[in-house]
């Protein structure tokens, strides 16, 4: 089951790609691998840290490229993603794990946070929309999907700040 499909629907209809955000919450990792149900005609890409297991390393990578999804290494160049994604192709990221120095200090739940910016840069160097995806169980072998809209002022930009309350939407649902 999709919600909010009209959200996402417009984002591909603009022709610049898409940027999805999520959490680590909810089966993450189908959620990625089943995206080409949704879009089949366009490629999807995730950053990804390698694990620290080689072989079982070797088996995720694997599985994802059988699935189609193309793997940028993190801590590489963003030429790669900002190219793709400027292939009207789909780019996931997990954006809710703490970014350290190289961070934005975000409010997210009332406490400040240090966050990616790295929506918030890809966005800017390709227009490509962003939008929270969301994924939760709902009976044994079901699950639904939910697009989540930032909530941008007229003429707003988007911003980490703004990624951050998608997060929260999210998990709220």
């Amino acid at each position: 089951k999709t919600l909010n499909i009209e959200v996402a629907e417009r984002a591909f209809a603009q022709g610049k790609g898409v940027i999805f955000v999520s959490g680590h919450m909810g089966n993450w990792e189908f959620l990625a691998q089943g995206m080409g149900a949704f879009r089949p005609d366009v490629k999807i890409a995730t950053i990804y840290r390698p694990l620290n297991n080689i072989y079982l390393d070797k088996i995720l990578r694997d599985r994802r490229e059988k699935r189609g999804m193309k793997m940028f290494a993190k801590l590489t160049s963003y030429h790669g993603p900002v190219k793709f994604v400027r292939n009207q192709n789909i780019l996931g990221l997990l954006v809710d794990q703490r970014a350290g120095r190289l961070g934005t200090l975000t409010p997210f739940f009332g406490r400040l946070m240090s966050m990616s910016p790295l929506p918030e840069f890809i966005h800017k160097h390709t227009g490509a929309p962003v939008l929270g995806i969301s994924m939760k169980t709902t009976a044994p072998g079901k699950w639904s999907v939910t697009f989540h809209e930032p909530k941008l002022k007229e003429g707003e930009a988007f911003t980490t700040p703004h990624m951050a309350a998608l997060l929260e939407d999210a998990i709220g649902e």
